[in-house]
């Protein structure tokens, strides 16, 4: 290794990732000095390849935020300032800085590729002859920067309540455009379902006992509402599902951000979603609940009515970009589908749209498909939360009233845990 020309070992750490990185310097004092002597070459170039350099502004701000500490609208409105104009990134960076933003970002690119790709699905003339099946890094990047603002709210915002529609839009939304607040909404509901529930599930009812089940080739991949149907505990206390996105528990899980929401979506079986939502198996000790959120904070993205109910609005947002986005897509279609409408952000007659995340596409995508200037969207008003209707059927409801008077009589007798359709085999005994 004393051999080894030095700029050619520098070149080599220049691609590897950062923990092989790390690992590298730690083995060898020539590596360590290598690195060293240029490191802020080596740890830019490095996080420019993780995180995309139209991306990385926004990565910065969330960083910046986590010193906020508790929200209160004071520290919102001086942390607005950092708002007013998107800074472009550094390219030199030094390894302790560059180290928390790529680590965060391995979370965000999950999350991002995971609503990209399930939006595809949702609306298969996305996947237009010629058009790329997969998502585009354009695409990735807008929710990449989505994402990235719905954890800005959380630091920001948070849990503060109550808080005017005024302040809300000072503190954070007037500085997005419209089509940027509804990518927002777009991703909120997205993560709704992430930790509500994974995979349809069939059920059936039994022709003489009358009692609704599961069918038996069918498998609930869950998180939130999986514990709501098999948590002995949970029955006891009568959690009710996550069924539609104002949910306070949704709202709550959704409150603790992304790093929470990365880990459930990750997480598979009971005894890990356990883990990641019970607050313990004794009585009081059902999930937090958490009273409007970003559910509820929409309003302040929405000026035009604020100003007419809610004096502490400063002025009208002017509808510039916070990124100002070279491909018109996103925000053509987001015209398009308000053409007759209100204008409102989170309008709930386009949640059926927003499943398929309509402002988030390449224009050239959206012209392939026939979706841009078509004249049947968006359609008639539809009372729908997409991917939580199934939790509002009848039958679900039998099934849940059923299996909470059973887990109900077990908590009694004191056992708790994992409790299927006559399935005791993981119940636990104090």
């Amino acid at each position: 290794m004393d051999r080894f020309p030095l700029e050619l070992l520098q070149r080599t750490l220049v691609h590897l990732d950062f923990k092989s990185l790390r690992n590298a310097t730690l083995s060898c004092r020539r590596i360590f000095y290598a690195f060293r002597s240029i490191e802020t070459l080596i740890a830019g170039e490095i996080l420019l390849r993780q995180i995309d350099y139209d991306v990385l502004p926004e990565a910065i701000l969330v960083n910046k935020s986590w010193s906020l500490g508790e929200p209160s609208v004071r520290k919102g409105l001086e942390f607005a300032k950092n708002l007013e104009c998107r800074e472009p990134a550094p390219t030199k960076w030094n390894l302790a800085d560059a180290l928390p933003l790529a680590r965060f970002h391995k979370k965000v690119n999950y999350l991002a590729i995971q609503a990209a790709r399930d939006a595809l699905q949702k609306q298969p003339r996305l996947l237009a002859m010629g058009e790329p099946d997969a998502p585009t890094r354009e695409e990735i990047c807008r929710f990449e920067r989505a994402l990235y603002r719905f954890q800005l709210f959380c630091n920001v915002v948070g849990r503060l309540s109550p808080v005017r529609g005024g302040e809300l839009h000072n503190m954070f939304f007037k500085h997005f455009a419209t089509w940027e607040n509804e990518q927002l909404a777009c991703i909120h509901e997205h993560l709704v379902r992430v930790v509500s529930k994974r995979k349809r599930a069939r059920y059936v009812m039994d022709s003489h006992s009358k009692e609704t089940s599961l069918a038996a080739n069918t498998e609930l991949l869950a998180a939130f509402n999986f514990l709501v149907e098999s948590d002995v505990t949970w029955g006891y206390l009568n959690v009710l599902y996550i069924a539609t996105g104002s949910t306070d528990y949704a709202q709550e899980v959704l409150a603790q951000g992304i790093e929470k929401i990365c880990r459930l979506s990750r997480a598979t079986g009971y005894t890990r979603w356990h883990a990641l939502l019970s607050r313990g198996e004794e009585r009081g000790c059902e999930p937090l609940s958490l009273p409007g959120f970003l559910n509820n904070a929409f309003g302040g993205a929405n000026p035009s009515l604020l100003l007419e109910f809610d004096e502490s609005v400063e002025e009208l947002a002017l509808d510039q970009p916070f990124y100002s986005d070279p491909d018109p897509g996103p925000a053509t279609m987001y015209e398009w589908m308000q053409r007759n409408r209100d204008g409102l952000v989170a309008d709930p007659g386009l949640r059926i749209h927003r499943v398929w995340a309509f402002p988030f596409w390449n224009y050239s995508r959206l012209e392939a498909a026939g979706l841009l200037e078509d004249p049947k969207l968006p359609g008639l008003w539809i009372e729908s939360y997409p991917g939580l209707d199934e939790f509002r059927e009848p039958i679900r409801h039998s099934f849940l009233e059923n299996m909470r008077r059973k887990r109900a009589e077990i908590w009694n007798a004191g056992g708790y845990g994992h409790y299927m359709f006559h399935d005791s085999s993981e119940i636990k005994w104090r």
